[in-house]
Protein backbone atom coordinates (compact mmCIF):
# COMPACT_ATOMS: atom_id res chain seq x y z
CA UNK A 1 0.00 0.00 0.00
CA UNK A 2 1.62 3.48 -0.83
CA UNK A 3 3.21 5.41 1.79
CA UNK A 4 0.27 8.20 1.80
CA UNK A 5 -2.27 5.90 1.84
CA UNK A 6 -0.67 4.37 4.29
CA UNK A 7 -0.27 6.92 6.64
CA UNK A 8 -3.98 8.39 6.46
CA UNK A 9 -5.03 4.82 7.52
CA UNK A 10 -2.79 4.74 10.84
CA UNK A 11 -4.48 8.77 11.01
CA UNK A 12 -7.83 7.08 11.26
CA UNK A 13 -7.58 4.23 12.62
CA UNK A 14 -5.92 6.01 15.86
CA UNK A 15 -8.87 5.75 18.05
CA UNK A 16 -10.20 2.65 16.88
CA UNK A 17 -9.85 -0.53 19.40
CA UNK A 18 -6.81 -2.66 18.07
CA UNK A 19 -9.48 -6.06 18.15
CA UNK A 20 -11.70 -4.32 16.73
CA UNK A 21 -8.61 -3.04 13.60
CA UNK A 22 -8.35 -6.65 13.65
CA UNK A 23 -11.60 -8.22 12.64
CA UNK A 24 -11.84 -5.13 10.15
CA UNK A 25 -8.70 -6.22 8.46
CA UNK A 26 -9.45 -9.65 8.41
CA UNK A 27 -13.28 -8.40 7.08
CA UNK A 28 -11.65 -6.42 4.32
CA UNK A 29 -9.46 -9.61 3.03
CA UNK A 30 -10.35 -12.15 0.49
CA UNK A 31 -8.60 -14.43 -1.91
CA UNK A 32 -7.81 -12.63 -4.65
CA UNK A 33 -8.42 -15.29 -7.74
CA UNK A 34 -6.14 -13.48 -9.39
CA UNK A 35 -2.94 -11.99 -9.85
CA UNK A 36 -1.85 -8.38 -10.71
CA UNK A 37 -0.16 -9.51 -13.90
CA UNK A 38 -3.48 -11.60 -14.67
CA UNK A 39 -6.22 -8.66 -13.65
CA UNK A 40 -3.78 -6.04 -16.39
CA UNK A 41 -4.22 -8.23 -18.99
CA UNK A 42 -7.81 -8.15 -18.80
CA UNK A 43 -10.03 -6.10 -20.68
CA UNK A 44 -12.25 -3.27 -18.76
CA UNK A 45 -15.46 -5.57 -18.93
CA UNK A 46 -13.68 -8.51 -17.13
CA UNK A 47 -11.59 -5.91 -14.84
CA UNK A 48 -14.78 -4.39 -13.49
CA UNK A 49 -16.50 -8.33 -12.78
CA UNK A 50 -13.08 -8.97 -11.41
CA UNK A 51 -13.69 -6.03 -8.72
CA UNK A 52 -17.45 -6.11 -8.20
CA UNK A 53 -16.76 -9.96 -7.18
CA UNK A 54 -13.97 -8.32 -4.50
CA UNK A 55 -16.14 -5.76 -3.30
CA UNK A 56 -18.94 -7.70 -2.64
CA UNK A 57 -17.50 -10.55 -1.03
CA UNK A 58 -15.70 -8.09 1.38
CA UNK A 59 -18.46 -5.32 1.62
CA UNK A 60 -21.59 -6.96 0.71
CA UNK A 61 -22.44 -4.13 -1.69
CA UNK A 62 -22.58 -3.71 -5.35
CA UNK A 63 -19.96 -1.36 -7.48
CA UNK A 64 -22.13 -1.04 -10.93
CA UNK A 65 -20.12 0.90 -13.85
CA UNK A 66 -16.75 1.01 -11.67
CA UNK A 67 -14.32 2.96 -12.58
CA UNK A 68 -10.62 1.23 -12.93
CA UNK A 69 -7.85 3.09 -12.68
CA UNK A 70 -4.10 1.58 -11.07
CA UNK A 71 -2.99 3.62 -8.00
CA UNK A 72 0.54 2.14 -7.90
CA UNK A 73 2.89 -1.07 -9.05
CA UNK A 74 5.13 -2.39 -5.68
CA UNK A 75 8.00 -3.87 -6.51
CA UNK A 76 6.76 -6.86 -4.98
CA UNK A 77 4.52 -7.61 -7.47
CA UNK A 78 1.61 -6.27 -5.93
CA UNK A 79 -0.73 -3.39 -7.34
CA UNK A 80 -2.93 -0.99 -5.89
CA UNK A 81 -6.41 -0.07 -7.93
CA UNK A 82 -8.87 3.04 -7.47
CA UNK A 83 -12.31 2.17 -8.11
CA UNK A 84 -14.87 4.26 -8.51
CA UNK A 85 -18.60 3.51 -8.43
CA UNK A 86 -21.35 4.80 -10.69
CA UNK A 87 -21.91 8.33 -12.12
CA UNK A 88 -23.83 9.52 -8.67
CA UNK A 89 -20.84 9.04 -6.98
CA UNK A 90 -19.10 12.06 -4.85
CA UNK A 91 -15.94 10.53 -4.92
CA UNK A 92 -13.18 10.36 -7.37
CA UNK A 93 -13.12 6.37 -6.30
CA UNK A 94 -14.97 4.83 -3.38
CA UNK A 95 -12.69 1.49 -2.82
CA UNK A 96 -8.89 0.98 -3.20
CA UNK A 97 -8.38 -2.72 -4.31
CA UNK A 98 -5.11 -4.32 -3.50
CA UNK A 99 -3.98 -7.39 -5.49
CA UNK A 100 -1.30 -9.49 -4.88
CA UNK A 101 1.49 -10.80 -7.01
CA UNK A 102 -0.22 -14.67 -6.92
CA UNK A 103 -3.28 -15.69 -8.09
CA UNK A 104 -3.18 -17.68 -4.61
CA UNK A 105 -2.63 -14.55 -2.59
CA UNK A 106 -5.15 -12.42 -0.53
CA UNK A 107 -6.65 -9.31 -2.05
CA UNK A 108 -7.64 -6.60 0.54
CA UNK A 109 -10.64 -4.00 -0.17
CA UNK A 110 -10.47 -0.79 1.70
CA UNK A 111 -13.50 1.30 1.61
CA UNK A 112 -13.17 5.26 1.12
CA UNK A 113 -14.54 8.57 2.13
CA UNK A 114 -14.48 12.05 2.12
CA UNK A 115 -12.62 13.03 5.54
CA UNK A 116 -12.64 16.71 4.73
CA UNK A 117 -13.26 18.67 1.90
CA UNK A 118 -9.67 17.90 0.09
CA UNK A 119 -8.98 14.09 1.56
CA UNK A 120 -10.18 10.84 0.41
CA UNK A 121 -9.49 8.53 3.00
CA UNK A 122 -9.38 4.74 2.97
CA UNK A 123 -9.78 2.17 5.37
CA UNK A 124 -10.59 -1.31 6.40
CA UNK A 125 -13.19 -0.15 8.92
CA UNK A 126 -15.11 1.48 6.17
CA UNK A 127 -17.39 4.83 6.21
CA UNK A 128 -17.26 6.22 9.49
CA UNK A 129 -21.12 6.74 10.55
CA UNK A 130 -23.11 9.93 10.23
Amino acid sequence: MGGCVQQRLQNDLVNVPPDQIKEATLKAETSAGISTAEFKELGDTKRAAVVQRLIQRTWGEACKDGRIVAAGYSPSGSSNWRVGCGKGSQLPYDYLVSLPERSSGDARVLQCYRANPRQVTCSVIGKPES
